[in-house]
């Protein structure tokens, strides 16, 4: 749980369920053994935040995901954004 501990802002404030959901993330970001990272992450909050910096309260618990992307500096498509699908092609096909 260290690295989930390391990008959550409250992370000792969480109760136990919330923290094994933030570490959930972790591992969905960066594999099983948090060294193979994932290509890329596809997900929707209602904020539409694709980095750290635009972490808000409504990005919810897929904020720990988009916080551990951003500082691995792995591309984020929110889905809440008009042009996500068209960069996810451009992504893609690049």
């Amino acid at each position: 749980m260290g690295v989930a501990a390391a990008v959550h802002p409250a992370f000792n404030r969480l109760p136990d369920s919330v923290k094994r959901l933030m570490a959930r993330s972790c591992y969905q970001v960066l594999g099983q053994d948090l060294r193979t990272p994932s290509d890329f992450v596809v997900c929707w909050t209602q904020d539409g935040a694709e980095s750290e910096a635009e972490r808000t309260r409504e990005t919810g618990g897929t904020g720990q995901a988009i916080a551990l992307a951003s500082r691995w500096n792995i591309p984020v498509f929110n889905l809440a954004r008009s042009d996500a699908l068209d960069r996810i092609a451009k992504f893609l096909s690049d």
